[in-house]
């Protein structure tokens, strides 16, 4: 059985124990560690600022696109969009927007807390400020009115005479 020799912690810096110091390859080794730390630190820039890049590219080609941002407040009437439509079979025949629902609470991540408007009952699940458009709602189109459509009667009428 042959012994191992083991390498005193000096002896990996370069120091010889018997013969005496030999620094050269220590500061070699310095200088060589130190040149590959400031590679790695330009090639970490390189990536970071591509990266960076590539997502301002997809920010503005989603905004020339046109995704519409609104403002939206606490106690608004809001639709939803209807995600599940676009990939289920046949589902571009449902409606793209669900509602209305008021809005509860916004927090600090951009999501919102929803209730419906018919019976007050609140959304399990909060969901992003994205998916969301204001509910316009007008009497022409309120079933259980007829009042919009005399008012909008009377507007033409007044408007011919």
């Amino acid at each position: 059985m042959h012994p191992i020799k083991v390498k005193e912690p000096l002896e990996l810096l370069g120091v010889d124990l018997i013969g005496g110091a030999n620094l050269g390859g220590y500061c070699q080794t310095r200088d060589h560690q130190d040149q590959k730390r400031q590679e790695v630190h330009i090639k970490r820039e390189e990536k970071v600022n591509a990266a960076q890049e590539k997502q301002t590219a997809d920010y503005n080609r989603r905004k020339k696109k046109g995704s519409k941002i609104y403002d939206l407040s606490v106690g608004m009437h809001v639709l939803q969009s209807n995600l599940r439509n676009e990939s289920r079979k046949g589902g571009k025949m449902e409606p793209k927007w669900t509602g209305p629902y008021k809005i509860l609470d916004i927090d600090c991540n951009q999501r919102v807390a929803l209730e419906t408007v018919k019976n007050g009952k609140k959304l399990n699940r909060h969901v992003s400020y994205n998916q969301l458009r204001p509910y316009l709602h007008s009497q022409l189109h309120d079933a259980r009115s007829d009042a919009g459509l005399e008012h909008q009667l009377e507007k033409q009428l007044a408007g011919n005479l």
